[in-house]
C-alpha cells in the first residue's frame, strides 16, 4: 500500500461522510417541506454532489498531493480493507458521539420542563422539531454505522473494485 493509496481512501471515505451527512440532512430537512422552506434541501444536496466529485477525482487529487512520494509501498501487514472498516467505524462513532451531547440536551430539556416553564417554542421558535430531528437521526445512524462498519467497507471495495475492473486499460489508479 502506497502513501498515494492511503490519500485515496482518506478522500473516498470523506466523500463517503459528506454524502452520509447530506443524507441526514435532506432527511432531517423533510420536515421543512411541509412549511414550504425547500431551499433548505439544497444544502444537502450540495454536500452530496461535492462528495460524489471528491469520490471520483480522489485518484487525480491524490496523486497530486503526494507528488513524487506516492510510489512505495509503506504498509505490509495492514491490509486495505483493515483501513476501511476501522476508517468506516470511526466515522461512525465520530458522528454518533458528536451529536449525542445535542440529542441528550434535548432530551433533558423536554423531560425538565414543565406546565409553569416557557414552552419550546418561545424558547427556539419552530424549528425544534428539525434540531430534535436532526441530532436523533444523526446519533442513530451513526451507530448503525459504526455497527455495520465491515459490510459497509466490504461494499465500498466491491464498488471501487468494479470500477478498477472496468477502467480503461485496466490501469489501477487508486
Amino acid at each position: 500500500m502506497t502513501i498515494r493509496d492511503l490519500v485515496t481512501i482518506a478522500l473516498r471515505l470523506f466523500s463517503v461522510y459528506w454524502v452520509y451527512q447530506g443524507v441526514i440532512y435532506v432527511a432531517g430537512t423533510l420536515i421543512a417541506i411541509v412549511s414550504g422552506h425547500y431551499w433548505q434541501l439544497w444544502s444537502g444536496f450540495l454536500e452530496i454532489a461535492l462528495a460524489v466529485a471528491v469520490w471520483g477525482l480522489a485518484p487525480r487529487l491524490s496523486a497530486a498531493a503526494t507528488g513524487g512520494m506516492g510510489d512505495g509501498t509503506i504498509l505490509g501487514q495492514i491490509h486495505r480493507a483493515d483501513l476501511f472498516v476501522a476508517t468506516v467505524m470511526g466515522v461512525g462513532l465520530f458522528t454518533a458521539l458528536s451529536e449525542f451531547a445535542n440529542l441528550f440536551n434535548w432530551v433533558h430539556f423536554f423531560a425538565s420542563s414543565s406546565e409553569d416553564t416557557i414552552t419550546v417554542e418561545q424558547a427556539y421558535g419552530e424549528n425544534y422539531y428539525y434540531e430534535l430531528s436532526y441530532s436523533g437521526l444523526k446519533t442513530i445512524a451513526g451507530v448503525l454505522v459504526a455497527v455495520y462498519s465491515r459490510p459497509v467497507a466490504n461494499k465500498i471495495l466491491q464498488l471501487d473494485a468494479k470500477r478498477l475492473a472496468g477502467s480503461s486499460g485496466g490501469k489501477n489508479d487508486h
